[in-house]
Order: C-alpha cells, then sequence, then structure tokens
C-alpha cells in the first residue's frame, strides 16, 4: 500500500480498525486459501458450545473481514511470511456485508469527479461536532489522510469505478461541518454496471491464492 500518510505501518495497522472505514470489507480476500475440512469441522464445533483447541502461529493475526482487516490482510501479506484472517460471523465483509455496501470516505476522486468541493478542516470539523468532541484526533486524521488513497488503492486493485451518491448526506444534519453529498456514501461499479455489497465480496473472493495466507 506504499507509505501511510504521517504514521508508520505498524501504527496504522493498529489503528485500522479504529479509523471507522465505513467501508464494506472482503468476501475472501486478497490471497486467502479456502477452510480446510478440519477447519469447518473445528468451526462446526465452536458453533455447538464444544472445546477448540487453537494451536496455530502466524506472524500477523487479522481480526474480522471489514475493510479495514482487508487493508491490513494486503498490506501484511506483501512482507509477512504467515498471515491468518479469521471471521467469527457466517458473512464476509464486516457490517457493510448486510448493508448497502457503500464506503463511507471524504475527498475523494469519486467526489471530485461529482463536482463536491470539500476540504480537510470541513471534515474535521464535522466528525468532532458529530462526535461532541471525544473523536481520537490522531485516528481520525489517519483517516482523513489516507481514506482517499485506499479508495485509489481498491479501485485500481479490483478494477471498480467509484460515484458519490447523491441519496446520502452525511448522517447528522444540521451540524457545523455538514455536507449533502460526497462523503456518506460511495458506490462502486464495474463493466457490468453498480455492485451490491454481496457482489464485491464475491469479485474478492476470486482474488488468486497466495502461499502464507489463510482464512479462518
Amino acid at each position: 500500500m506504499g507509505e501511510i500518510k504521517g504514521m508508520g505501518r505498524r501504527d496504522f495497522l493498529k489503528t485500522a480498525a479504529l479509523s471507522g472505514l465505513a467501508l464494506g470489507g472482503a468476501a475472501a480476500l486478497t490471497g486467502c486459501a479456502p477452510s480446510t475440512g478440519a477447519e469447518k469441522g473445528a468451526s462446526a464445533k465452536a458453533s455447538a458450545g464444544a472445546d477448540v483447541a487453537w494451536d496455530k502461529e502466524v506472524d500477523v493475526l487479522v481480526i474480522g473481514s471489514g475493510t479495514g482487516a482487508f487493508a491490513a490482510l494486503v498490506a501484511a501479506a506483501k512482507g509477512a511470511e504467515s498471515v491468518c484472517l479469521v471471521e467469527k460471523g457466517t458473512m464476509w465483509g464486516g457490517t457493510a456485508a448486510t448493508s448497502g455496501g457503500g464506503l463511507a470516505v471524504p475527498l475523494t476522486y469519486a467526489a471530485t469527479d461529482a463536482g463536491i468541493t470539500d476540504s480537510k478542516e470541513e471534515v474535521v470539523k464535522y466528525f468532532t461536532n458529530a462526535t461532541d468532541g471525544r473523536v481520537d484526533q490522531a485516528v481520525l486524521n489517519s483517516f482523513i489522510d489516507n481514506g482517499s488513497t485506499f479508495i485509489d488503492w481498491i479501485s485500481e486493485e479490483m478494477g471498480w469505478k467509484f460515484a458519490a451518491s447523491p441519496l446520502f448526506g452525511d448522517y447528522y444534519e444540521p451540524m457545523d461541518g455538514w455536507i449533502p453529498m460526497g462523503r456518506g456514501s460511495l458506490g462502486a461499479a464495474d463493466a457490468s454496471g453498480s455492485l451490491s455489497a454481496a457482489q464485491m465480496w464475491d469479485q474478492m473472493s476470486l482474488r488468486p491464492v497466495q502461499p502464507g495466507v489463510r482464512l479462518l
């Protein structure tokens, strides 16, 4: 993913989940091998309440399959010999897997293409007000500085084009820093047309398998 603006790679991986990228995560993520029969059996036992012994050891463990986890997995897979992602749910993709799949990221090429005027100062103002001042400013700045880079990266990685939806503005209005369009929900499309969350994750599941990366 290249250098993360204002943060080291380790700090980025620690705060990726906290940054709240309300993005749609990954179905079966880049480089993930399918679960074996034994792993599926262990999962069935766990769901039945039985004790399961875990003895796996990896260089990097990624918890969950949301988009922040997807980014962490891909970044880690480029340098670590062994990476494992674990998902407790029955669907891949985090919360966006059960929603429309829109990505809530400010200051992207999609907003620029739509002619939207915005700035980092306005984004900071909005999130600070929306959280009544309780937002972690370091995490907020990381989200703002790296969110558009993430959209650029996933667009190139997956061959998708994002567009700002006129149907979704910032969630909390009226509020200083709020804008009616451009941050709330970016929709993805490919050559066939608009993509739902399920279609996005299905495409991710077709990514080639890389040695040393496991999905459980």
